[in-house]
């Protein structure tokens, strides 16, 4: 069995991409503890009188025995960040590498946020319905006989298994005219064995006649 070859990136895909990378980053780095050490303020204690000046306060030479005592201020609690609080307004974390499907519904958001959306809503349906089963078919060889143009050997497989569409989106292809791009993140176990998410793919459609047909 043969890895299927890298389908053709487009700019959209380094777009989500680096959308992607740069919402993980901004995780990692408002999960980060601020301040230093446990992030505590020194106690604060006022100046020792100088020795034998007299307090201007009190009737007699020796300090009030009733006065308040000066009060010791608390050490600051250090800031503990948290899922919720790490986050800035308006913005969705990702997930961790490994999350399970409970991470396909932000994976989707996120890629719906790094490329606005510029199709006709039913040609983006069509185009999102259509790029998941060519994106199925290419890498576990179900239902290649359904576009021969784009499979010339409807038998071959890719060996992939476990695979799941975390989320996709439809976009114009601004490189080609009458043409759009399917952009996915799925997830999967290659040959060996060894299982990801995260993966990336592009897909390319032309209309012809009204109908979306899958091109290399």
């Amino acid at each position: 069995m043969t890895t299927p070859p890298p389908s053709k990136a487009s700019r959209g895909l380094i777009t989500v991409a680096g959308a992607l990378a740069a919402a993980g980053c901004a995780l990692i780095v408002y999960a980060m503890p601020t301040g230093t050490g446990d992030g505590s303020a020194p106690a604060t204690t006022p100046a020792p009188s100088s020795p034998g000046r007299q307090d201007l306060t009190s009737p007699s030479n020796e300090p009030a025995a009733d006065a308040d005592p000066p009060a010791v201020q608390r050490p600051a609690e250090p800031v503990r960040s948290s899922a919720s609080s790490s986050t800035p307004a308006g913005k969705e974390a990702l997930p961790e590498p490994g999350a399970g499907p409970r991470a396909d519904p932000l994976v989707q958001r996120a890629l719906e946020r790094a490329v606005p959306a510029d199709l006709a809503p039913a040609d983006e349906q069509r185009l999102t319905v259509l790029g998941r089963a060519v994106w199925l078919a290419e890498v576990t060889g179900a239902d290649r006989a359904k576009w021969p143009g784009y499979f010339p050997d409807p038998v071959m497989t890719s060996g992939y298994s476990r695979v799941r569409i975390q989320g996709l989106i439809a976009r114009r292809d601004s490189e080609h005219q009458a043409a759009a791009v399917v952009h996915l993140v799925w997830a999967g176990a290659d040959p060996s064995g060894t299982f990801l998410d995260g993966r990336t793919a592009t897909l390319r459609f032309t209309r012809q006649a009204g109908t979306w047909t899958p091109v290399r």
